[in-house]
């Protein structure tokens, strides 16, 4: 019952460790004041992250739009085709702007947040039907809470062996 937002959770989890907060991080500004081996533009990054992510989570997620339990996974494929290049492009240097940085944070955190949060929502859901169906509710709960937590986890190591491997073998 819950494949899909086991997958959509790993691959959200996944995208989101091969850029950030390493390869985010090493995108170069285009003003002066970002340059010469200063780092306030990544700890900028990480904070304009992280505040965009919670607003994804508690303040966005209360809309689920188009977004259902069985399309879960093509939207996260498809968050993922639309963040992670963009983050490449922008670290190689093919574009150069600190605009394009900033909403490709802002659109990545958000995203991220929303869809985490979107598909616990939708576990819960799920929790409740199957409250209404059977008595062994709380197995459930604990096991599908535990699929969700380890699909998290092996998203953000998954994410994150590749986005080492990628830095050090591919770019």
């Amino acid at each position: 019952e819950i494949q899909s937002l086991a997958i959509g959770t790993f691959i959200v989890m996944m995208v989101t460790f091969l850029y950030f907060p390493g390869l985010m991080i090493s995108i170069k500004s285009q003003y002066d004041i970002f340059k010469d081996e200063n780092e306030w533009l990544g700890i900028i990054l990480i904070t304009e992250y992280n505040v965009f992510d919670y607003i994804g989570r508690q303040f966005i997620s209360r809309w689920r739009w188009f977004i259902t339990p069985r399309n879960i996974v093509a939207v996260s494929i498809l968050r993922g085709v639309i963040v992670y290049p963009l983050f490449w492009v922008l670290s190689k240097g093919y574009i150069v702007s600190d605009i394009v940085l900033h909403v490709a944070n802002i659109f990545g955190a958000v995203s991220n947040g929303y869809l985490i949060c979107l598909m616990f929502i939708f576990l819960s859901d799920l929790s409740e039907k199957r409250k209404k169906r059977r008595t062994d509710n709380s197995t459930y709960n604990h096991i599908s809470a535990t699929i969700m937590t380890l699909a998290l986890n092996s998203g953000i190591l998954v994410g994150s062996i590749f986005a080492i491997v990628i830095e050090k073998y591919l770019l």
